[in-house]
Protein backbone atom coordinates (compact mmCIF):
# COMPACT_ATOMS: atom_id res chain seq x y z
CA UNK A 1 0.00 0.00 0.00
CA UNK A 2 1.11 3.50 -0.64
CA UNK A 3 1.52 5.74 2.34
CA UNK A 4 0.84 8.63 -0.01
CA UNK A 5 -2.85 7.90 0.48
CA UNK A 6 -2.53 9.09 4.05
CA UNK A 7 -2.85 12.81 4.48
CA UNK A 8 -2.06 14.22 7.86
CA UNK A 9 -2.75 17.86 8.42
CA UNK A 10 -0.84 18.21 11.62
CA UNK A 11 -2.07 20.47 14.34
CA UNK A 12 0.61 18.53 16.09
CA UNK A 13 1.20 18.17 19.78
CA UNK A 14 1.85 15.04 21.77
CA UNK A 15 -0.47 13.83 24.49
CA UNK A 16 1.16 11.54 27.05
CA UNK A 17 -2.01 9.54 27.73
CA UNK A 18 -5.51 9.43 26.38
CA UNK A 19 -7.18 12.73 25.56
CA UNK A 20 -9.22 14.02 28.51
CA UNK A 21 -12.44 13.65 26.52
CA UNK A 22 -11.70 9.98 26.04
CA UNK A 23 -10.93 9.11 29.64
CA UNK A 24 -14.29 10.48 30.72
CA UNK A 25 -16.08 8.18 28.27
CA UNK A 26 -14.18 4.92 28.73
CA UNK A 27 -13.86 2.92 31.88
CA UNK A 28 -10.56 1.40 32.94
CA UNK A 29 -12.29 -1.65 34.42
CA UNK A 30 -13.13 -3.86 31.48
CA UNK A 31 -14.30 -6.83 33.55
CA UNK A 32 -17.88 -6.00 32.64
CA UNK A 33 -17.21 -4.82 29.09
CA UNK A 34 -17.55 -6.38 25.65
CA UNK A 35 -15.42 -5.35 22.69
CA UNK A 36 -17.38 -4.97 19.45
CA UNK A 37 -15.51 -5.30 16.16
CA UNK A 38 -16.96 -4.31 12.81
CA UNK A 39 -15.03 -5.37 9.69
CA UNK A 40 -15.26 -3.41 6.48
CA UNK A 41 -17.26 -5.02 3.66
CA UNK A 42 -15.62 -4.65 0.26
CA UNK A 43 -14.02 -1.30 -0.49
CA UNK A 44 -16.97 0.86 0.51
CA UNK A 45 -17.74 2.45 3.85
CA UNK A 46 -20.03 -0.46 4.85
CA UNK A 47 -19.42 -2.85 7.74
CA UNK A 48 -20.41 -6.34 8.85
CA UNK A 49 -22.62 -6.93 11.84
CA UNK A 50 -20.52 -6.34 14.98
CA UNK A 51 -18.55 -9.30 16.30
CA UNK A 52 -18.70 -9.55 20.10
CA UNK A 53 -15.50 -10.32 21.98
CA UNK A 54 -16.21 -10.98 25.63
CA UNK A 55 -13.15 -12.90 26.86
CA UNK A 56 -11.91 -10.72 29.76
CA UNK A 57 -8.24 -11.19 28.85
CA UNK A 58 -8.82 -10.20 25.22
CA UNK A 59 -11.02 -7.22 26.15
CA UNK A 60 -8.50 -5.98 28.75
CA UNK A 61 -5.53 -6.35 26.42
CA UNK A 62 -7.34 -4.63 23.54
CA UNK A 63 -8.29 -1.72 25.77
CA UNK A 64 -4.71 -1.42 27.05
CA UNK A 65 -3.38 -1.33 23.50
CA UNK A 66 -5.93 1.26 22.44
CA UNK A 67 -5.50 3.51 25.48
CA UNK A 68 -1.82 3.36 26.41
CA UNK A 69 0.86 5.35 24.66
CA UNK A 70 0.95 8.76 23.07
CA UNK A 71 -1.80 10.23 20.97
CA UNK A 72 -1.30 13.02 18.45
CA UNK A 73 -3.93 15.69 17.96
CA UNK A 74 -4.42 15.74 14.18
CA UNK A 75 -6.89 16.14 11.38
CA UNK A 76 -6.55 12.73 9.73
CA UNK A 77 -7.95 11.97 6.32
CA UNK A 78 -7.53 8.80 4.37
CA UNK A 79 -8.75 7.77 0.95
CA UNK A 80 -9.91 4.40 2.26
CA UNK A 81 -12.38 3.83 5.09
CA UNK A 82 -11.08 2.03 8.19
CA UNK A 83 -10.67 -1.72 7.93
CA UNK A 84 -12.13 -2.12 11.41
CA UNK A 85 -14.25 -0.09 13.80
CA UNK A 86 -13.89 -1.00 17.48
CA UNK A 87 -15.87 0.08 20.53
CA UNK A 88 -16.67 -1.12 24.05
CA UNK A 89 -20.06 -1.58 25.73
CA UNK A 90 -21.07 -2.97 29.16
CA UNK A 91 -22.16 -6.61 29.45
CA UNK A 92 -25.29 -5.69 31.43
CA UNK A 93 -27.06 -4.23 28.39
CA UNK A 94 -26.66 -0.58 29.37
CA UNK A 95 -25.57 1.59 26.49
CA UNK A 96 -22.86 4.14 27.12
CA UNK A 97 -21.47 6.74 24.80
CA UNK A 98 -18.94 4.67 22.93
CA UNK A 99 -15.63 5.91 21.65
CA UNK A 100 -15.22 4.50 18.15
CA UNK A 101 -11.69 3.54 17.21
CA UNK A 102 -11.09 3.48 13.45
CA UNK A 103 -8.31 0.99 12.69
CA UNK A 104 -6.22 0.40 9.56
CA UNK A 105 -3.41 -2.15 9.27
CA UNK A 106 -0.66 -0.85 6.99
CA UNK A 107 2.69 -2.59 6.47
CA UNK A 108 2.32 -4.47 9.76
CA UNK A 109 1.37 -1.39 11.82
CA UNK A 110 -2.02 -0.57 13.32
CA UNK A 111 -3.06 3.03 12.73
CA UNK A 112 -5.81 4.15 15.08
CA UNK A 113 -7.92 7.28 14.81
CA UNK A 114 -10.73 8.68 16.96
CA UNK A 115 -12.71 11.01 14.71
CA UNK A 116 -14.61 12.88 17.45
CA UNK A 117 -11.37 13.80 19.20
CA UNK A 118 -9.08 14.17 16.17
CA UNK A 119 -6.65 11.83 17.94
CA UNK A 120 -4.25 9.52 16.10
CA UNK A 121 -1.62 6.98 17.05
CA UNK A 122 0.30 4.17 15.46
CA UNK A 123 1.15 1.02 17.40
CA UNK A 124 4.53 -0.66 17.07
CA UNK A 125 4.64 -3.90 15.06
CA UNK A 126 4.48 -6.18 18.11
CA UNK A 127 1.42 -4.47 19.61
CA UNK A 128 -0.16 -4.19 16.16
CA UNK A 129 0.13 -7.96 15.77
CA UNK A 130 -1.43 -8.54 19.19
CA UNK A 131 -4.35 -6.21 18.40
CA UNK A 132 -4.89 -7.84 14.99
CA UNK A 133 -4.88 -11.30 16.58
CA UNK A 134 -7.51 -10.22 19.14
CA UNK A 135 -9.88 -8.67 16.64
CA UNK A 136 -9.54 -11.28 13.88
CA UNK A 137 -9.38 -14.59 15.74
CA UNK A 138 -11.99 -14.17 18.49
CA UNK A 139 -15.50 -15.34 17.86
Amino acid sequence: MRLVSVILLLLYFQVSTLPADLTSVNTTDTSDMILFVQKQKGSENKYDKPLRISTPQAVNRAQQLLEEGKWSKVKFERQTPPTYKLYFQPTDGREIKAVIYDVWFTNGYAEIYITELHSYKRLNKTNSGVLKEIITSSK
